[in-house]
Order: structure tokens, then sequence, then C-alpha cells
């Protein structure tokens, strides 16, 4: 009997009911960051939000004030903010089926 890893029963439970949705999206803050941690890391994301639209629903999540900047990365790349998650995904997905995005910040003054 074959026995599946708790995030391929994940994988395969999502991409089978959530079409129009990434399957999932692990959301990690840099280790070297000095902004806040967030309180929820995984998100199931439509497939034609924008990045910056994501950005926003990170920076709510910690709520990060205004003065200070965010950036998003995706295998340690910063994604154009107006490319849609789906893009996204395609391009960077890991091969267990996962988007890993990682956040850090900085004082913009």
């Amino acid at each position: 009997m074959k026995t599946k890893t708790l995030s391929s029963l994940i994988y395969s439970t999502v991409s089978g009911n959530l079409k129009n949705f990434i399957n999932l999206v692990i959301v990690q803050k840099d280790p070297r960051s000095k902004i806040p941690d967030i309180d929820k890391r995984k998100f199931l994301v439509p497939n034609d939000l924008s990045v910056a639209q994501f950005m926003y629903i990170i920076r709510r999540r910690i709520q990060l004030p205004p003065e200070k900047a965010m950036f998003l990365f995706v295998n340690k790349v910063l994604p154009a903010t107006s490319a849609t998650m789906g893009t996204i995904y395609e391009e960077h997905k890991a091969t267990n089926g996962f988007l890993y995005i990682f956040y850090n910040g900085e004082n913009t003054y």
C-alpha cells in the first residue's frame, strides 16, 4: 500500500476542488527581517489576483505601518507587482505543488 504525505494529500484535494485558485501559497518571513511575523502562513489565492493585491493582504495581516516598506520574494526573485499570482505560481511552484513566498521589509526613512 502506498502512503501519501500530508502535502500531497492537501495538494490533490485542493487542486481537484478549486480550479480557479492556486493550490497553496506558503508565506514566510525572511529570518533577517525586523517586521512582524504573520499569523497565517497558508493561503488559497485566486489565479487572477495580482501580486500587489496579495502584498496588500499580507500587509494587513501583519499590520505593517505605511512608513515601512515590504517586499515579496519568490525563489529569491522580486516578482512584478502587476503579475498575477497564477502566473507566478506556474513559473515558481515547488516540486510539491506549493508556492513559497518570503516577505521582508525596511524603514523607508
